[in-house]
């Protein structure tokens, strides 16, 4: 059985040690609130991003989630948005805009929207 990780994952919230730490154990990790951070779908990188590809900001936290190796969990109760969320397999993120949205990181976990499961034991 593959062991499988889940955590909250964003462009303000990336958690690169842990998925580090996932990917040199065999972890998977499966993300959750890939559009819930406040502000992350307003933010003026994801907009010039989404613009770029002709996406929405929504497509392109989606899609970075994917590229950086997870597995995505992304939720609505609108069918054109479930459509919307399912549309990011063909298209890519370059590297520019793998560096730019890495770039949105908030290390100080303040990108945090759901609980903090640093104080987790």
């Amino acid at each position: 059985a593959l062991p499988i990780y889940q955590i909250e994952f964003h462009p303000y919230l990336q958690q690169p040690q842990l998925l580090e730490f996932c990917r040199s154990s065999g972890i998977a990790v499966e993300a959750y609130g890939v559009m819930g951070a406040k502000g992350v779908l307003e933010d003026p990188v994801m907009k010039r991003v989404a613009k770029k590809h002709r996406k929405t900001t929504a497509q392109v936290s989606i899609k970075f989630a994917l590229q950086e190796g997870l597995v995505v969990l992304a939720k609505s109760n609108t069918p054109a948005r479930v459509s919307e969320n399912a549309d990011v397999f063909d298209w890519s993120l370059d590297g520019a805009d793998l560096e730019a949205l890495r770039g949105l990181d908030r290390a100080d976990g303040l990108g945090r929207s759901y609980w903090d499961n640093t104080r987790v034991p």
